[in-house]
């Protein structure tokens, strides 16, 4: 599992900056035009609090940002099976997404060819949408798109 988190710093300097998740190292990178700049990949599942750090020179005394917190969730992957399939125009039809990674109470949005058609929440990996508003020609195309938020909390440096 991996997220991909960026964080800048902005210091009128041209030296380097730190990049620590509490007290571990994970980068030490060049000042370019006053921003330093880390990009994190592959970040295993978790909470991690970021801070970044310039040990100061000459003239500018160090300083630590704030901490910034990035929780990276386990992936998800979605499928979607209908109960009645095919269907006449205003039959009641049973649409179920399994979705993996995803939690209790996050909702999905079930799309017909684009267009939401109505949400379900989850329950033990499972959302329901039951629907009489099907309209002909709707397909195999038949798409769910799980909403699933993501925490990412940046205070100001």
């Amino acid at each position: 599992m991996w997220s991909a988190v960026t964080l800048s710093l902005q210091i009128p300097v041209t030296s380097t900056v730190t990049f620590n998740n509490g007290s571990q190292t994970l980068a030490t990178v060049t000042v370019f035009d006053g921003v330093a700049t880390y990009t994190a990949a592959n970040l295993a599942v978790g909470s991690y609090t970021i801070t970044a750090t310039y040990s100061g020179d000459g003239i500018y005394n160090g300083l630590t940002s704030n901490a910034m917190t990035q929780t990276v969730k386990q992936s998800s992957s979605i499928s979607v099976a209908s109960g009645l399939n095919p269907s006449s125009y205003g039959d009641s039809v049973v649409l179920t997404a399994t979705v993996t990674g995803g939690a209790d109470g996050e909702n999905v949005t079930f799309l017909a060819d684009g267009h939401s058609i109505g949400t379900g929440s989850l329950s033990s990996g499972i959302a329901t949408l039951t629907t009489s508003n099907l309209v002909a020609g709707f397909t195999q195309s038949r798409r769910a798109m799980a909403e699933m938020p993501t925490t990412a909390v940046r205070p100001p440096l």
